[in-house]
């Protein structure tokens, strides 16, 4: 980013020099002539640039108003052009209620629109008329001169090409560093944003040399989210071993997903360090560290590309991994479904962009964005609610074949069922950002915690039928 803003400098810079020595050379040709036309073609331009700066300032105005009213109509749009949404439309009778949200803003963006459009005439009515008074008055002044003998024909040309050349320099000039204030805003903005996408530290270099053993240690581990005061999670200190299976309890905002987020590298800790195999996990080389982590979150998205492609992308086509498509689908229950389809594999998910397209239910979605996870591989199975869309049925299905899914891997699972927390080793329980238990099902609920709190208020539902 710094060599962009250096970068950015120097070209100003140079700009500016250029128009600068242009000025002086033209300066002296023109002065030779009457050194009122000089004083007369800056007086002009200043009085241009005045006008061009109050209409620049309010373009500005308009702009900034005018971005949210375009997002919203454009997302409007997308609404009333998304078949999926048809249903809740229809079943909430909420069609005119949609429409009079489409009118309402449509109207407010073509306001928008037309006062922008309206600037922008009065802006070129005004630069076209001060150019038009500006070169008229250069030609009565010239053709003057050479009325008067001042001047030869043969010089009418020469200071002519010289009074056009000196008031673009001039103008360029002023328009130019002024300009410069008006694009650092925007720029600015821009290398703000793209500081903040490289804010993890990718620089290091290691390789991961062993990835069958492997031990994660938070230290100290503080977090907070950009902008603001709250830590989302304070002082975690904890160790996560090699094939050990891991649950993460706590009510929401506890920090669960933080927690796995940081260990992704999706974000860097605020205080304290993350180390895997007592090396600051920065050091790795970033790729080679992600690849470790097969994950499904909460808030998965599968892509309107065929079955394939959301499991294995660009391996989709290589015939050398249809099996092991087949064997990630099948290992969360939806292989039989897929089968079914029009295309198997290569059925596309809605229909978008192909009539025979088709749409699964949020169960077979979620288990779609599992078989993603399966397929991927890893050492570090990370597993954000996966159950949360599955039925009870499915739920068990799943739970079954848990230990296969997880298969020689370390596995961290966060859930809000705490049946769940059976098939792990260790159990960590999380309370606005702190680590206030931790160990074995048994462990916790001896200590008639928060833990067993939370695991006797589910029971009850199951028990006392």
């Amino acid at each position: 980013m710094e060599q962009q803003k250096r970068g950015r400098h120097k070209n100003a810079l140079g700009g500016m020099i250029s128009y600068s020595i242009q000025i002086i050379g033209l300066s002296y040709i023109l002065s030779r002539l009457n050194v009122v036309i000089i004083l007369y073609i800056i007086a002009v331009i200043i009085v241009n640039t005045c006008l061009n700066n109050r209409i620049q300032k309010k373009y500005r105005e308009i702009y900034i108003q005018l971005t949210p009213i375009e997002r919203m109509w454009n997302y409007l749009n997308r609404i009333s052009e998304d078949y999926s949404l048809g249903k809740i439309i229809r079943i909430n009778n909420i069609s005119k209620f949609i429409l009079e949200k489409c009118k309402a803003n449509r109207k407010i963006y073509v306001d928008k629109q037309a006062q922008f459009q309206k600037s922008n005439f009065q802006y070129s009515t005004v630069v076209s008329l001060m150019s038009v008074f500006q070169e008229g008055l250069i030609y009565v002044f010239l053709i003057s001169s050479v009325v008067s003998n001042k001047i030869t024909l043969g010089d009418f040309t020469m200071y002519l090409a010289a009074a056009m050349s000196y008031t673009n320099a001039v103008s360029n000039l002023i328009n130019f560093t002024i300009g410069l204030n008006y694009t650092s805003k925007y720029v600015n903005d821009y290398i703000d944003f793209l500081n903040i996408k490289d804010s993890i530290d990718k620089t290091g270099i290691r390789k991961i040399p062993d990835r069958q053993n492997l031990c994660i240690r938070f230290e100290n581990v503080y977090f907070k989210y950009p902008n603001s005061d709250n830590y989302v999670l304070k002082n975690i200190n904890t160790t996560i071993r090699s094939n050990e299976r891991i649950s993460l309890v706590g009510d929401n905002g506890a920090g669960k997903t933080t927690f796995v987020k940081l260990l992704m590298r999706l974000y860097e800790p605020t205080l304290g360090k993350i180390y895997l195999n007592d090396v600051d996990i920065r050091e790795y080389d970033y790729q080679d560290y992600i690849s470790l982590f097969p994950a499904v979150f909460q808030d998965y998205q599968n892509f309107a590309f065929t079955i394939a492609e959301n499991v294995a992308f660009e391996d989709a086509y290589n015939p050398s991994n249809i099996s092991k498509i087949e064997n990630s689908l099948e290992k969360c229950g939806i292989l039989e479904k897929v089968n079914t389809l029009p295309h198997k594999l290569y059925t596309y998910l809605g229909k978008g962009f192909e009539e025979d397209g088709v749409d699964l239910s949020g169960e077979e979605n979620q288990k779609l964005a599992i078989a993603r996870s399966i397929y991927k591989g890893g050492a570090v199975s990370v597993l954000d609610e996966p159950t949360a869309n599955l039925s009870p049925i499915a739920e068990y299905e799943l739970y079954k074949q848990f230990n296969d899914i997880v298969l020689n891997k370390t596995a961290i699972y966060i859930s809000h069922r705490m049946s769940s927390c059976k098939f792990c080793d260790h159990i960590a329980v999380l309370d606005k950002g702190e680590l206030i238990e931790y160990g074995t099902h048994k462990e916790l609920m001896s200590l008639n915690g928060m833990y067993a709190k939370m695991f006797n208020s589910q029971a009850q539902y199951y028990i006392n039928i």
